[in-house]
């Protein structure tokens, strides 16, 4: 695939054990993931994933390669798990029947959706985690190849692709400024192409989300001696909703849960919707 140098722009060309641009800048290709990351990005990220990965751990956060291996429909967190089940089969039914789709997965975790995808489609994951039981490291637990990057996921720029759906996979909430990122995606876009945003939960009780991560930070410096490595907001709120909709994305409640939607919105609880947007 064409990807660009994240430091100088130059185009990256494959070698030995990763990819390298005219001006010596050398990317890794190690356990099946690209490592696609400027320098002082990377150790920022790194840094913080040495701690957060070990908070994971300590947390029994890690999924096992049989538990990944059967997600979504296997996840013990059904409430997580059930959503991510339904995203699945919205994406079946966006795609029909259709084959060798250029598909690329923001945010792809530890591969729970892209390894269903590969089957029949060229996938990219692109994510900041690497870890083989929590990031992109999974993919050695399925039989299907892809193309999977750790990187800055706000820069996608570096990716000069087309593609035929771009999947925004519960991560809209780390995106530092919607309306740029959104102007990008639509860029990697091809002719008649799709951008579906997945998770996006709205919820009165900001307070709720806000006081979890600053709680987590606080163990992380406090217990793991990391610190965030990038700004992050954490929800969506309706400031990004009116956003969505300025760059033409339709939204719809989550399939079965609009009746349950429908009651949440008069309280505290969270209504699960999701963005789609046709080129």
């Amino acid at each position: 695939m064409k990807l660009v140098c994240p430091q100088c722009k130059a185009k990256l060309i494959e070698v030995p054990k990763g990819l390298v641009c005219e001006n010596n800048h050398f990317f890794d290709l190690k356990n099946g993931v690209i490592h696609l990351l400027e320098e002082n990005y990377k150790s920022k990220l790194y840094s913080f994933l040495e701690g957060f990965e070990r908070y994971r751990a300590d947390n029994n956060l890690l999924l096992s390669k049989e538990e990944i291996q059967t997600l979504p429909q296997g996840g013990k967190d059904r409430g997580m798990w059930g959503l991510r089940e339904r995203d699945l089969k919205l994406i079946q039914q966006l795609i029909d029947n259709r084959k060798q789709l250029k598909i690329l997965d923001i945010g792809a975790w530890n591969n729970w959706l892209s390894h269903h995808l590969a089957k029949d489609h060229q996938v990219v994951s692109i994510d900041y985690f690497k870890h083989p039981q929590d990031g992109l490291e999974s993919c050695n637990y399925f039989n299907e190849e892809w193309t999977n990057i750790v990187m800055n996921i706000e820069q996608v720029e570096v990716i000069e692709e087309k593609f035929d759906l771009i999947i925004v996979n519960r991560c809209l909430p780390y995106i530092s400024n919607i309306n740029q990122y959104l102007i990008k995606l639509n860029n990697l876009l091809a002719s008649q192409g799709c951008i579906l945003i997945l998770g996006i939960t709205l919820t009165k009780d900001i307070s709720r989300i806000k006081d979890g991560l600053a709680n987590l930070y606080q163990v992380l410096d406090e217990e793991y001696k990391t610190k965030p490595f990038k700004e992050i907001k954490g929800y969506i709120d309706t400031n990004d909703i009116l956003m969505l909709k300025k760059h033409c994305f339709t939204i719809h409640h989550v399939k079965g849960l609009a009746f349950k939607n429908g009651i949440n919105q008069y309280t505290n609880k969270a209504v699960y919707k999701y963005a789609i947007y046709r080129k």
